[in-house]
């Protein structure tokens, strides 16, 4: 990790500068905020923000022998500490790391010599938590691209057919993981239950909800329930598992042997019919979206056959 990185750079600085303590600290001087990250040595002993804001410039590495500012500053007047470096970390993404180091037994001032190897030091630094960084971003993008496979394969494949229905579809992944889903099952009876829906939000969240409503969709068509019965079921299956900022919408269809279509739309809204080159708005009965209200009632309708 980069706490752990920095431990061991501290405690080579110390080694090599003589002085008693060393610390890794992010400090925003907007907000005036100081926290340690890693820290070698002497333990204790405050953080002076007049060293940390006087090493805002990677360039340069302040010490209290040189700068007379620093040398009244509150933090260090009285303290009996007799030297302090501070150098920035220069990294992408990081714009308020620093490497402190202080002495109150050691060392009265510090050569040309040692400041430079402490602005080494915070360079190498900036290197190492890059490259931390970049292996993070790889490891969350194949993560990313693992959870997009498992999607894809919850969703039906992108052409077939099942008893009288013929499917063809198509799913992009975005950037990031979403809540798209949809299926077609047949049933024991000879019916197929179709559905479509979407699941409020992105992100891990997001997927976990779509993959939860797929496989309860998945076995509910096993069971030869209803559309709105699904839906009913599903519903407060979410509500009692989810927040309330976490819902889903869903269009199920029922189409029986005959082509007849039976059809719920919980909150889903826009579906268009497509027959021939003539397109209609699918009006069917339903309810709100899953996930929201407890114990919400559902309603369904006959929406015409597919053979018109």
């Amino acid at each position: 990790t980069v706490e752990q990185a920095g431990r061991m750079v501290l405690e080579r600085l110390l080694a090599v500068t003589g002085l008693e303590r060393a610390i890794m600290v992010r400090f925003d001087a907007a907000r005036s905020d100081a926290e340690i990250l890693a820290q070698a040595g002497r333990s204790g002993g405050a953080v002076s923000r007049t060293v940390l804001a006087s090493a805002s410039d990677p360039q340069r590495v302040a010490h209290l022998s040189q700068t007379a500012d620093i040398q009244a500053a509150a933090s260090i007047a009285g303290t009996g500490v007799r030297e302090v470096l501070c150098a920035r970390i220069a990294a992408e993404g990081e714009e308020h790391l620093y490497l402190y180091l202080a002495s109150v037994q050691g060392r009265a001032s510090v050569d040309a010599a040692t400041a430079e190897f402490v602005g080494a030091a915070a360079r190498i630094c900036g290197l190492v938590i890059e490259s931390f960084a970049r292996r993070r971003l790889e490891s969350l993008r194949l993560d990313v691209e693992r959870a997009h496979l498992v999607q894809r394969r919850l969703l039906p494949h992108d052409e077939g057919s099942v008893g009288t229905v013929h499917w063809s579809m198509r799913s992009l992944p975005g950037a990031a993981l979403a809540g798209d889903f949809a299926g077609v099952a047949e049933r024991k009876d000879g019916s197929v239950l179709v559905w479509i829906g979407d699941v409020a939000g992105k992100g891990p969240a997001a997927a976990m909800l779509m993959a939860t409503a797929q496989a309860w969709l998945s076995s509910s068509a096993m069971r030869l329930e209803a559309p709105a019965a699904i839906a009913q079921g599903l519903n407060d299956f979410l509500f009692a598992r989810s927040d309330p900022e976490e819902f889903a919408t869903l269009l199920i269809v029922l189409v029986d042997p005959a082509g007849a279509l039976t059809a719920c739309d919980a909150g889903h809204g826009l579906v268009l019919r497509v027959s021939g080159d003539r397109a209609s708005r699918l009006e069917a009965a339903g309810g709100p979206p899953l996930g929201l209200v407890p114990e919400a009632t559902y309603a369904e309708s006959g929406v015409g056959s597919l053979l018109e």
